[in-house]
């Protein structure tokens, strides 16, 4: 039993179990582990890969869910900015990233409360308070300069993409050459980590305060010859 348990991956390569009956309750009567592979699912019951069929009165699927980090988590059409970009072909072409993982060029005005990169592994409370925080400060920046428009610049957010890349070299090696292979949600339908933020909390803290402010423009609707669709973002449910 101990040894169909112990994982065949390192430390972290899938979220792990945190509580103190998981395990023991392996030991009880009326619990067996089985680890083969499923077949198929039967009119009574689950066959494995060994061919053996055993009956189930109930089956309950725990097949993950979508995540921030998945590319496939963004329908096009659902989030479009300016000059006909969309955010779904943008990660879809382009991977997942955002600068500072909030603000995405061409979408002004608009920031990510869980955005690319962001998860430092202290909890949503935390993540939501650093994203928030940063879209304050470009908010009430904006508004102390008199702008319609907020926007990050493409050079900032591509210079920081590129900053994170570097950063979670050590990070792409866990999970693609130490544990290759691993299914995890960890790593995206593109081979990325872009669940992972590549920093501590407290860096992540300090940077949303801190951030360079000329990383963004700022400008009014009227400098853009009055074009007042410049700066609209549909956001629409796609049935």
């Amino acid at each position: 039993m101990a040894e169909r348990l112990i994982p065949d991956y390192g430390p972290i390569g899938k979220r792990p179990t945190a509580s103190n009956t998981f395990l023991q309750s392996f030991n009880r009567a009326n619990v067996a582990l089985r680890t083969d592979r499923i077949d198929r699912v039967t009119a009574s019951g689950i066959r494995t890969v060994d061919g053996v069929e055993r009956d189930y009165d109930m089956i309950v699927l725990a097949t993950g869910y979508e995540m921030f980090s998945d590319p496939e988590s963004y329908h096009v059409g659902a989030v479009v900015g300016r000059d006909g970009f969309d955010l779904a072909e943008f990660f879809a072409s382009k991977g997942l990233q955002a600068y500072e993982s909030v603000a995405i060029p061409r979408l002004p005005n608009r920031w990510l409360i869980s955005g690319p990169y962001s998860w430092t592994g202290s909890g949503w409370h935390t993540l939501v308070e650093v994203s928030a925080t940063h879209a304050i400060r470009a908010i009430t920046k904006g508004r102390e300069r008199g702008a319609t428009v907020v926007e990050v610049r493409e050079s900032a957010h591509a210079d920081y993409h590129d900053q994170v890349r570097s950063r979670g070299k050590l990070i792409k090696h866990y999970f693609t050459v130490q544990n290759a292979g691993l299914r995890t949600y960890y790593v995206n339908s593109q081979g990325d980590m872009a669940y992972l933020r590549p920093s501590t909390l407290c860096e992540a803290r300090w940077r949303s305060r801190h951030f360079p402010i000329d990383d963004y423009r700022f400008e009014t609707l009227s400098s853009r010859s009055g074009s007042k669709s410049h700066n609209e973002i549909r956001d629409r449910v796609v049935q």
